[in-house]
């Protein structure tokens, strides 16, 4: 309870515009995180990072529950479109695929389309929040991301929570920022509760 009303303060009191959320797939509570943002005017895309498959050939049962949710989530992304079938046919209608990362093959296809223009009287606020793992999440790249930006002319800061991991911590990714000239940019805060 106390998650969810320091989630819907979050969304009330910060101007957030759009929540992308893959813990759709792994949390039992999404549904409230997605509810409340809603309450406050902020729509949710359910971002999945894993195919549909996986869960079927483990016979994990975590996502049966998840059409029934649907209608609180403005459009989910997936990896594939075998798992766009799979969720539409599961009841969301508004679902489309982009590969992680995004291929080339995108490109090829003629899929171009403009970026949208930074935002213009006020810096761009990134926030992300994950565990500080370099193998598997590749927080690393979150500095390429910046230095690209940076590049750009673009002003933001880019804030990143999360605990430390075997393989990456907040000091070292900090330590990585400032060498690279990213360090008024780029603040690595650790966990926040």
């Amino acid at each position: 309870g106390e998650s969810l009303a320091q989630w819907a303060d979050v969304c009330a009191q910060h101007d957030v515009d759009l929540v992308i959320d893959h813990q759709w797939q792994y949390s039992t509570s999404w549904q409230a995180f997605a509810l409340a943002a809603r309450a406050a005017g902020v729509a949710t895309i359910g971002w999945s990072h894993n195919f549909a498959g996986r869960s079927l050939l483990f016979g994990l049962d975590r996502l049966e529950s998840a059409p029934r949710y649907f209608s609180l989530l403005s459009h989910l992304v997936v990896l594939s479109p075998l798992d766009v079938a799979f969720w539409k046919l599961r009841g969301m209608p508004r679902v489309s695929y982009l590969p992680n990362p995004p291929s080339s093959n995108m490109l090829d296809a003629g899929l171009r389309s403009s970026p949208r223009p930074a935002p213009t009287g006020r810096r761009l606020e990134l926030v992300w929040w994950g565990r500080l793992q370099e193998r598997t999440k590749r927080v690393s790249e979150l500095l390429d991301v910046a230095a690209r930006l940076d590049s750009m002319g673009v002003d933001f800061r880019l804030r990143i929570i999360g605990p430390d991991w075997r393989d990456m911590t907040a000091k070292q990714l900090n330590a990585r920022a400032h060498e690279r000239g990213l360090g008024k940019r780029v603040e690595v805060l650790g966990p926040l509760h």
